[in-house]
Parts: C-alpha cells; structure tokens; sequence
C-alpha cells in the first residue's frame, strides 16, 4: 500500500497513487474509508499518474482507518521517503 501526504496549490492532503498494484486493486477500500470519514475524494492526474486526493478535516482519521485496514500496527516499521520539501523552521 503506497499512501502519501502532499502539499498541492498550499494545501495538504492525503493522496493514493494508482500506480502500485495493491492501490489499483484496492482503489475501492480508499473509497470506502474516505466515505466513512466523510472525506471528500477527488480523482486527479499528474505526470501522466492517476491518484485520489482528499483535503478533507478528517483525512488523518482516514489515514489512520487505512492503516487499521491493513493491520499495520504501532510497533510496525514503516519506510518513509521526503521530497521536494523545504523546511523554514529554526537551525
């Protein structure tokens, strides 16, 4: 399961890339959970790859329900990849 967070035009959201297999194959449960959340979903593409983006209050709700989804636990390790960021905070 691939799930990212992104700033887009200043605002964040949670995306699900239709690129893996298991996203493409499970596009319907990130429907299913956004639903749940009452997360608003909208179909998006970019770089010639399709993805679901929600901006929603509730998108970490959906996140969470996600990860339950999967069984993926608090002790499970997780890979974290970070790009195109520029972080303003203090040195």
């Amino acid at each position: 399961m691939n799930l990212q967070f992104s700033i887009q035009n200043g605002k964040i959201g949670i995306d699900w890339v239709l690129l893996s297999p298991i996203n493409i194959k499970d596009e319907h449960v990130f429907l299913d959970e956004a639903g749940k959340q009452a997360c608003i979903v909208e179909r998006n593409q970019e770089n010639d790859v399709n993805y679901l983006r929600s901006e929603s209050k509730n998108m970490v709700a959906l996140c969470l329900a996600l990860l339950d989804h999967y069984q993926v636990s608090p002790e499970d390790e997780m890979e974290l990849i970070v790009e195109s960021f520029d972080w303003k905070g203090n040195a």
